[in-house]
């Protein structure tokens, strides 16, 4: 419940959208299939991408009611293997 009034969300945010993909990329770089190099590779630049864009509108984010909990669900859906949503940003807006 704490996390949707901001207490302690920014760190969780933080946490979940850094710790599991840093971990998931060094196993990638330990393995030898290369698509998996290539998802986190993607989902990194996506993440900066967001994390300087977010940086550039923080005062206006304040305002924003649960804006930790739809952070949290975006960087969930860009992470997650299954939902592939980093790579759908990266081909819609980046890549050209």
């Amino acid at each position: 419940m704490l996390f949707f009034f901001g207490i302690g969300a920014g760190s969780l945010c933080q946490l979940v959208g850094f710790v599991y993909p840093a971990f998931k990329s060094f196993q990638a770089i330990e393995n030898k299939i290369r698509g998996d190099d290539t998802q986190w590779l993607i989902y990194w630049v996506v993440y900066v991408f967001f994390t300087i864009i977010e940086f550039a509108v923080d005062f206006l984010l304040y305002w924003i009611p649960f804006y930790y909990a739809f952070k949290l669900a975006f960087l969930l859906w860009a992470m997650l293997p299954q939902t592939k949503g980093a790579k759908y940003l990266y081909d819609m807006f980046l890549k050209n």
